[in-house]
């Protein structure tokens, strides 16, 4: 039952389809380019946010091929960070994009 548990452990891929709530962010770091967005989807009754974060040509395609409200579909994989300020500790889930497809452009052309 040990290696199921090991094997169960490295499964993360997630599949979300949603519209962004706003144009991607776009920043160079020591790592290249990052891409930061937020992705909105329907969950039954409610409406669910999520940070979608992107890097190297992924975060460039992002920054110069989606807009506020495309509809996407977003493989990746969920990814935690920690921090603390001023403010009190802090903690957020964000999807880590690997693949993207923007379905408004699939429906534009």
């Amino acid at each position: 039952m040990e290696n199921v548990k090991k094997s169960h452990q490295n499964i993360n891929d997630t599949f979300l389809e949603g519209n962004l709530l706003s144009d991607p962010k776009i920043r160079l770091t020591g790592n290249g380019p990052w891409c930061n967005f937020d992705l909105a989807f329907n969950d039954g009754d409610a409406t669910i946010c999520i940070g979608i974060s992107t890097m190297g040509g992924l975060a460039q395609w992002c920054n110069s091929m989606l807009s506020k409200g495309d509809r996407i579909i977003v493989k990746g994989r969920l990814v935690s960070s920690a921090w603390e300020n001023e403010h009190g500790k802090h903690r957020r889930i964000e999807l880590r994009a690997m693949h993207i497809k923007n379905l408004s452009m699939a429906v534009a052309g």
